[in-house]
């Protein structure tokens, strides 16, 4: 039978899920940015009015829109569907891009979404983005300018989807830690015990908000300069022991 980690490396593996949990929520913002930048070129490049981006969920069962560009677009993000559902998850069901003029006539088009956003694209082009293993999610540009999408244009959206697919799986290691430290210990025989699990099963529903507001804080520091980020490093240190000579006075330490 395995057995649990002894209690000092319990406390160290609790110590570096808790700080993967942190990297985790730091990396989110800097993962969105760069899709959003991705999303931003293919407007431009396409001459399309709007595009949207959805990443498959962990149990493969859903896809959610997580970041949108264009005004017309705006209207999906955070929104869900089921896997095979419209055309996005017919494309990340199959692992093939499409691209389709008036796409409402098409029995794949998901009228839900179009009818929860008020916004019916004339024209749709769809890929999946692949890793090694798996379809992580989908890319979509909406609406030519031009009135349609070409084989050129379908063949240069799935590149901007592969270094889209390469930013998701660089970024997944952290999102699924506490699945990572699991296995490990599993390999070398131990278990993870009950509290131990608790702890790295709950790393993403932590709800101390005014810590990870904290967090997020600091993560939309990676956009400043060298001399902001510098400063800032300087004064947390000067804030933490302010806070801890504050605590000490007031019981007498």
């Amino acid at each position: 039978m395995s057995e649990p980690p002894a209690p000092d490396a319990r406390s160290a593996l609790a110590e570096l899920a808790r700080r993967a949990a942190i990297a985790s929520r730091l990396r989110s913002a800097s993962e969105t940015q760069l899709l959003q930048s991705i999303l931003d070129t293919a407007v431009i490049l396409f001459r399309a009015e709007a595009a949207s981006l959805a990443l498959t969920s962990r149990d493969g069962r859903s896809l959610e829109f997580v970041v949108a560009s264009g005004s017309k677009g705006q209207g999906v993000v955070g929104r869900t569907i089921a896997m095979g559902e419209g055309i996005a998850g017919y494309v990340s069901q199959t692992g093939q891009p499409i691209a389709l003029v008036t796409p409402e006539q098409d029995p794949r088009f998901g009228r839900t979404v179009a009818e929860q956003t008020g916004y019916v694209p004339s024209s749709i082009l769809a890929v999946p983005l692949l890793t090694a293993d798996r379809t992580v999610g989908v890319i979509e540009v909406l609406e030519s300018r031009d009135g349609a999408f070409t084989g050129t244009d379908l063949e240069l959206a799935s590149a901007f989807a592969r270094q889209a697919a390469i930013a998701v799986d660089a970024f997944r290691v952290e999102r699924e830690f506490p699945l990572l430290v699991a296995r490990a210990l599993e390999s070398y025989g131990l278990a993870v015990d009950a509290d131990l699990g608790t702890e790295l099963a709950g790393l993403d529903d932590d709800h101390d908000d005014d810590f990870w507001n904290l967090v997020d804080e600091i993560s939309a520091l990676s956009s400043v300069s060298p001399r902001t980020r510098a400063f800032v490093l300087d004064l947390l240190p000067l804030v933490h022991r302010h806070f801890q000579e504050s605590k000490g006075l007031r019981f007498g330490r």
